[in-house]
């Protein structure tokens, strides 16, 4: 039995089992950030395409993107189901510290997947996160085959692409002040260090998959605000300003 078949058999018993009973109603939160020239490239084009394909799933009830400005707002609110979408504009790269107090403010007591880009769109797997306890995160790779068993330790490359974990109205995080601003990169191994357990079974289960081909992606310094670094593709030639 082929190891994709043998998971959603697990699934479905896990169904019919009633350890799962409801949807998770998970609220994605992420910062959509392209170059203007790069708007017609063909990874701008697979990042509206996964955040489409989790505005169609029906675990996700709301996504949140935290955007530098409003030069995107018409993509993205063109997109399906974009009553589920909720856009707030920070002026900046979102970090660790502006996550956190946004969490504190307007996500209490739901189930969040941080995403460190919206390149990942997730599948029917996606309602395990209804079984997340308080106190726990899990970890969240990009996956680009089920042809081998999953790693949860080390993913699909050294560095985890999302975090799933519950919010706790009555123990909000704490967010020192005092700490250096950190950038998008470090938001998850720095929030996954304040939960006690990182539910690896469960990182093995949900599926977090990716449109592009990481091999044709390279960092350039395209004209945005903040003069913020972007991923763009190999495959389009684009040219640096």
């Amino acid at each position: 039995m082929k190891i994709a078949q043998k998971q959603q058999l697990e699934f479905v018993k896990l169904i019919r089992n009633d350890e799962i009973s409801e949807l998770p109603n998970v609220v994605i939160v992420s910062q959509l950030i392209v170059g203007l020239s790069d708007k017609d490239n063909v990874f701008f084009l697979d990042l509206l395409t996964s955040i489409q394909m989790n505005l169609l799933n029906p675990s996700v009830s709301e996504y949140h993107l935290l955007q530098i400005d409003n030069s995107l707002d018409s993509d993205i609110m063109s997109l399906l189901f974009s009553n589920k979408i909720k856009i707030r504009h920070i002026g900046k790269e979102i970090n660790r510290s502006i996550f956190l107090k946004y969490c504190n403010e307007y996500l209490k007591d739901r189930t969040v997947l941080y995403l460190n880009q919206p390149d990942v769109y997730f599948d029917n797997t996606l309602i395990l996160a209804s079984t997340i306890q308080y106190g726990e995160c899990v970890k969240i790779y990009k996956r680009l085959s089920m042809v081998k068993p999953f790693d949860c330790e080390r993913g699909q490359g050294s560095i985890s692409e999302g975090i799933i974990f519950k919010t706790n109205s009555q123990e909000p995080f704490m967010v020192n002040e005092g700490d250096p601003d950190w950038t998008k990169q470090l938001i998850i191994p720095m929030t996954a260090k304040i939960f006690k357990t990182h539910n690896c079974k469960l990182a093995e289960q949900i599926n977090g998959w990716f449109l592009s081909d990481p091999s044709q992606l390279v960092y350039s310094n395209l004209h945005i605000p903040n003069n913020q670094k972007v991923l763009v593709t190999k495959r389009e030639g684009v040219k640096k300003e």
